[in-house]
This record gives structure tokens, sequence and C-alpha cells, in this order.
């Protein structure tokens, strides 16, 4: 073979082994990209997960996300702010006036307070809020967030959340109303009246103003149930209850503080023992008037007992057992109306 046919076959030899070589890596880069496309789509596709889940479960907790960025002053609100403020999601976000315009007036100065308190470095945002929907609702909103700096210490943006807490402060309310007063009379029960007892002989302790007490005993009451049942003998007490709180002052204190028992607790400041007599027996006569269930009166009597402070206790107990000790002096004297007074039944 002559030299110039060897030099062409070499040539050819060497252009396929390039072709192969460029094939084979061809063929290995295309394998590494596929490979690379494939760990790419699982990496999105794990964020859409990620993002999914944590968009549902703000939406779950009814949590919105809100940012402010302070170099271009704009606001950024997540679907589910949109939502917790009773908007269409993706609409455009509503400035501070109106937010405002929606917050209760007695909250209002709450949260401008807090938020200036915030951007000025007080303290992180932190207020709790009435809210005014759209459709007029209210709702309780529960507001948290803080600010980003740069190193200078200039403000970079605002960042928190806002959350409807609203079945939140049901189940509190719930929970202070079982815990607070009575289930059938819907009158405050004797633990709230202790707490009350305390409370108006220590606010008149420095001043030495005059508070009284009446214990009322149903007397006759015990018959009803037995001879028409429990359910009326609910029935009765429960009209009672009401009677005794219209009959009583805004400012007086009526509880339930037995099954058929009951307390009035009242300012007498500058009224004598026969004025506060006369007091409650205006308050007894209209409370424990005739009641009419189904047709059948009712005619329910009662022991009452009064002590006051500081003239006859010294202390809230000492005003509770005067109270109860006078009204001792009326037990077993029939249906009708019967007060005494600590000091005339000792």
């Amino acid at each position: 073979m002559s030299f110039p046919a060897v030099v062409l076959v070499a040539a050819i030899a060497l252009l396929l082994g390039i072709g192969v070589c460029w094939w084979v890596l061809g063929r290995w880069y295309a394998a590494k990209l596929a490979c690379a496309s494939d760990r790419s789509d699982k990496a999105m596709q794990a964020l859409r997960d990620q993002l999914d889940w944590y968009s549902n479960t703000m939406a779950f907790a009814d949590i919105g996300i809100w940012e402010w960025t302070a170099a271009t002053d704009a606001w950024r609100w997540s679907d589910q702010l949109f939502r917790v403020f009773g908007l269409v999601p993706g609409k455009n976000i509503p400035d501070t006036k109106w937010f405002f315009s929606q917050v209760h007036h007695d909250d209002a100065a709450e949260v401008l307070w807090r938020e200036l308190a915030c951007v000025a470095g007080n303290a992180p945002l932190r207020v709790e809020y009435r809210f005014f929907l759209p459709t007029g609702e209210m709702r309780w909103m529960r507001a948290g967030g803080d600010v980003l700096r740069d190193e200078s210490g200039e403000i970079v943006r605002m960042m928190g959340v806002v959350i409807d807490i609203t079945d939140e402060k049901r189940k509190l309310a719930q929970t202070s109303q079982t815990a607070n007063y009575d289930e059938l009379t819907c009158l405050p029960n004797r633990a709230f009246f202790k707490r009350q007892l305390e409370s108006f002989v220590n606010a008149s302790f420095g001043k030495r103003q005059a508070v009284a007490l009446a214990c009322v005993d149903l007397s006759g009451f015990k018959r009803i149930g037995d001879v028409h049942g429990k359910v009326t003998a609910d029935r009765v007490l429960q009209q009672i209850a009401q009677q005794l709180r219209r009959a009583a002052r805004a400012e007086d204190v009526v509880c339930r503080i037995g099954p058929d028992e009951f307390a009035i607790l009242f300012n007498a400041d500058g009224q004598d023992p026969e004025t506060v007599e006369a007091t409650v027996r205006d308050i007894a006569t209209a409370g424990l008037a005739p009641v009419e269930i189904d047709g059948v009166i009712f005619d329910v009597g009662a022991n009452i007992g009064i002590s006051s402070y500081p003239t006859l206790a010294t202390t809230p107990e000492c005003l509770l057992t005067t109270a109860e000790r006078a009204r001792s002096q009326g037990q077993g004297q029939g249906s009708a109306l019967h007060i005494v007074t600590y000091a005339a039944a000792n």
C-alpha cells in the first residue's frame, strides 16, 4: 500500500476514533443531564409538596402571613390572610386606612400603639383585637410580628402573622361562664359571690363605706319539688332568680349560693339599719312575688338574714357568717317573708 493510502486510512481511523469518543462522551453527558434533570424534578416536586403542606397548615390553623418591605413600601399577603380578613385571595391588598376602619374602635388605638412600639424597637408586635369582616361579622384576631434591620439599624422589612382566635375566645367565655355562673338560673354562683364579697369589703376598707349583705333562704320550696316534681321546681327557681335580679339595682350583686339560697350584696353607705332592712324588704317582696307555672300559682316565702360591714362585721368571712346566723333565726317559721338583722338576732 502506498504511503498516501496509509495516511488516508490512518486519518479515517483517527476520525472514526474521535467520532466514537464524542459519541461516548455525548451519551455519558446525556445520561448525566437526565439524572440531573430527574433530581431537579424530584427536588422541585418536593419543594412544591413542602409549600402545599405549609400553605394547607396555615389555612387549617387560620394563620395569615404578611410582609412589608421598607425600600419599596410594598406589602405582600398570603392567600390565607385574605381569607382571614374575609377577602378574595389575589385581589389588591387594602391600604392601612381600610384596615383600621375595620378594627373595633375600642381596639384601634391599642393596635396602633403596639405597631409603633414594634417599629421603634421597644417590643415585638403582640396584640389582640376585634375586626369586622366586609360582611359585618365581628371576629377576634391575634397579630404577631417584628422588624428586620440591617447592620446600621435601619428597618429592612417587617413580617408577621394574623390568627383568627374567635373560637378560642368563645371557648374561654364558655369556660368563664361555667366557672362563675349558675347553669340553672344564670346568676353568679357561690365562687363568684365570695370574690365579689371580698372585693366589696376591700374597696370599702379605706373609705370606711358601709356594705350590706342579705342571705336569702327560700322556705316552702322543697314541697314544690316533692309535689310537682323537679322540673317544675327548677322553673319556679329560675323565675324567682329573674325576679330578684330585676328587683335589685343595677349595681347590686345577686347570686345563687345554694340549692335554694341567694345572696344580695350592695353598697349601704349612709344608710341606717332600718333603711338597709327596708331596701332588702323591697327587693325580696318584688323578687319573691307569686310565680305562675302552667296555670298553677306558687307562693314562696323566705328567711332573710342581714349583716353589714363595718358595723356588724370586720371581714368578708365575718360578714357572711353573721348574715347566715341572722337568717337562721327565721328557720321553720313557715312560707312568709321573715327578715332578721344580725344585731337584732344577737
